[in-house]
């Protein structure tokens, strides 16, 4: 086997260096995404109950509303004086639109209603793509799958999460102009310490090449 020449000695000695920091890197982010991922589960609970409250909340709000425009309950207030009454004549003459109130009230509810169980949808759509793509990025595989996965997540639902992952999967490719954009922007969003080493380290692999 012919002896290696220094460049090439360095080369190795550079790529073995970086492999190894990647693998460091991966090891101190394997717990803190797991720990990070039940966090999320319990605040997606939490979120969901919220969520209940609140459309249970407003259909009430609604319905009470419906009743009120359709005639069915009448807020209470104090009797006119005998002189001041309205003649019946001038209160039959008053319109009252029932259907019109009922399909009113019957919009109203469902537009809320499909609102947020579609942002609902979305964000666990969101979370489901980051999730998968952040599993190929790990394994250091499939990273143009995982980059699309994680593009997805963001055109769903933007997080710090889902752009680290997009830029961790460019770095691991090399482009690490990409890598930096979007990792910067995780950083912006969030700044805890994952994103914070992922930038150090896409910093570091670009004065390299200067």
């Amino acid at each position: 086997m012919p002896e290696l020449t220094p460049e090439e000695k360095q080369r190795i000695y550079e790529e073995e260096k970086a492999r190894l920091e990647a693998r460091r890197i991966y090891e101190e982010e394997e717990a803190q995404i797991e720990a990070q991922i039940e966090a999320q589960k319990i605040h997606n609970v939490g979120v969901s109950i919220r969520q209940g409250c609140i459309i249970f909340i407003i259909a009430i709000i609604v319905g009470i509303i419906f009743l009120i425009r359709a005639g069915g309950v009448k807020p209470p207030s104090k009797p006119l004086p005998a002189e001041r009454s309205l003649p019946q004549k001038t209160k039959k003459e008053i319109p009252k639109s029932k259907v019109s109130s009922t399909e009113e009230g019957e919009i109203e509810r469902q537009e809320v209603t499909n609102s947020l169980e579609d942002r609902e949808e979305r964000e666990k759509q969101a979370k489901e793509y980051n999730l998968k793509a952040w599993a190929f990025v790990k394994a250091n595989k499939q990273l143009d799958e995982a980059i699309d996965l994680a593009k997805k997540s963001i055109q769903l639902y933007p997080t710090a999460d889902a752009y680290d992952t997009l830029g961790w999967a460019y770095y691991l490719k090399g482009q690490y102009n990409n890598a930096k954009k979007f990792v910067s922007k995780a950083y912006e969003l969030k700044p805890v310490e994952l994103h914070k080493k992922h930038l150090q380290a896409i910093e570091e692999a670009l004065n390299k090449r200067k």
